[in-house]
């Protein structure tokens, strides 16, 4: 059940934000998927045969934050929407929990977590070109907004990505195809970390070729994002046009209004800076200011604004202890066990990905994101904890 529970997690997000059009008793499908994953991953981990092998920072960190993010519920102005925030955060947590605990993770079930990743990416992006086709033919048929796409795309990418370096050359074709459909849904952020991801995907563990080879494929990077930016009309027009109230390495760019956003944000955030403004607080500041404006397009803002500095440092210090800890871990078994390497480094440009992109976007609070995201953590954790126990019973071995 657990096993087929974390699939089906991760085959259904391949709908990203569709579901959103669909009401459940008053409530989008969306908001409904959040609290059924929420309690069922729980549940699932509550009744699941199998203990951690060891106590991790990462998850004491997570835990706490998750705890002190239900508690500022109690001062929240907003907690209708501070409770669906939550919810996606615990279930993001309930996911990875569930798939670390022993009877679920051994490499084959993270291998079929994988494909189950690339699938619903390859479904998100059928579905986003059929959307982009019915645009062009003057039709309104949208299943898959285009931001929506971008962001649950990322994870596919790193999937593919980490095959390519291991095991499967076919799937940079389909790693360039994914990220070359990335940049027609003109979502900026999420186009530029898809480019970054391949070097990324490269990078060494030692050795000068391996330097090289992360040096040639950052050259590709800037170049690709050169051409792009100057020479295709409909990026370029997204980038220089508009509202440039955004400054970067001196050049005036289009911030989509997030300069406004994230200053309003600030603003408020000094009231309670300490302890924050409660769960679902910036989206009630964001109506009272903007017009169909819900979110302020910064997840470390967000966190910082709702959750204050005590949350903030709590989510920082689980993202940055778990990408240490897998890394750690990744760096050793590169060259000996690339079947366990590959899950590990597909977990950490999962991480990662989704970490840039909650500099812009609001990754943090869409479902169809950060389940499979903890789906794909918590394999990649279980693996380590098991490659690193069985690590420890062969150097006792040696040792008797």
């Amino acid at each position: 059940m657990d096993k087929r529970f974390a699939l089906a997690v991760v085959y259904f997000s391949g709908l990203a934000d569709w579901p959103r059009v669909v009401q459940v008793g008053g409530l989008s499908a969306l908001g409904a998927l959040t609290s059924f994953y929420c309690v069922v991953s729980w549940a699932l981990w509550a009744v699941t045969p199998g203990i951690f092998t060891r106590v991790r920072l990462f998850s004491v960190c997570y835990v706490l934050f998750l705890a002190w993010a239900w508690i500022s519920l109690a001062w929240s102005p907003s907690a209708r929407n501070g409770l669906q925030n939550v919810g996606v955060m615990t279930a993001f947590a309930g996911g990875a929990f569930l798939c670390s605990k022993q009877r679920v993770t051994c490499e084959a079930f993270a291998l079929r977590v994988q494909r189950a990743a690339t699938t619903a990416c390859a479904v998100a992006g059928l579905l986003y070109v059929i959307s982009l086709l019915a645009r062009m033919t003057g039709r309104e048929l949208s299943f898959v907004s285009a931001r929506g796409f971008a962001l649950f795309a990322l994870l596919g990418l790193c999937q593919l990505l980490s095959r390519w370096r291991y095991s499967s050359p076919q799937s940079l074709w389909w790693a360039l195809l994914l990220t070359a459909l990335i940049g027609a849904s003109l979502c900026r952020t999420a186009f530029f970390v898809a480019l970054l991801l391949f070097p990324l995907a490269q990078r060494p563990s030692k050795g000068l070729r391996e330097a090289l080879r992360v040096a040639l494929w950052t050259c590709f990077v800037v170049l690709v994002a050169w051409v792009s930016v100057s020479h295709v009309e409909s990026i370029e027009r997204r980038f220089f046009s508009g509202d440039l109230s955004l400054r970067l390495a001196g050049v005036r760019v289009n911030a989509s209004g997030r300069t406004a956003f994230w200053g309003v944000t600030l603003q408020s955030t000094q009231d309670n800076i300490l302890a924050g403004r409660g769960a679902g607080a910036v989206e009630a500041l964001m109506n009272a200011h903007f017009l169909d404006i819900e979110h302020p397009h910064s997840e470390y803002l967000r966190v910082l604004h709702d959750y204050g500095i005590i949350g903030l440092g709590l989510f920082l210090l689980s993202i940055g202890t778990t990408l240490a800890y897998l890394s750690t871990s990744w760096a050793r078994n590169d060259k000996h066990a690339p079947d366990i390497a590959a899950i590990q480094l597909s977990a950490i440009l999962s991480l990662v990905a989704t970490g840039l992109t909650m500099l812009t976007d609001n990754a943090l609070v869409y479902v169809y994101v950060m389940a499979p995201l903890g789906i794909i953590v918590g394999t990649a954790v279980a693996i380590t904890d098991r490659s690193r126990l069985h690590s420890f019973i062969t150097c006792s071995a040696r040792f008797v």
